[in-house]
């Protein structure tokens, strides 16, 4: 990146805050398989959520070229995303502790 770059132009840069979303994502993960607790794979659904949205922030970044509707959209997939991610860890954890229902 040359220096005459303005700030906001910049893509941001996300590489401790991914390393940090995945460490908490495996380790809660595999705490929850080791105490049996698997309420804590909402901890691990939510590490992947948040990982997919910093995809998505470095795709909608001023940098990248604008295209109508494209925010909107992007929104729009991450809660469909998100929803469907904390569904599923809902269904796994009912699926592994059938004492939950």
């Amino acid at each position: 990146m040359s220096k005459t770059m303005t700030e906001e132009a910049r893509r941001p840069k996300l590489a401790v805050p991914v390393v940090v979303t995945i460490c908490a994502g495996i380790l809660s993960l595999l705490i929850s398989f080791e105490i049996r607790r698997f309420q804590l794979l909402f901890v691990t659904a939510g590490a992947v959520w948040i990982l997919f949205l910093f995809y998505l922030y470095r795709r909608w970044w001023p940098g990248v070229p604008f295209v109508p509707g494209q925010r909107k959209m992007y929104k729009g997939v991450a809660v469909l995303v998100g929803f469907f991610l904390f569904a599923a860890a809902w269904y796994l954890m009912v699926y592994l502790d059938p004492l939950i229902k």
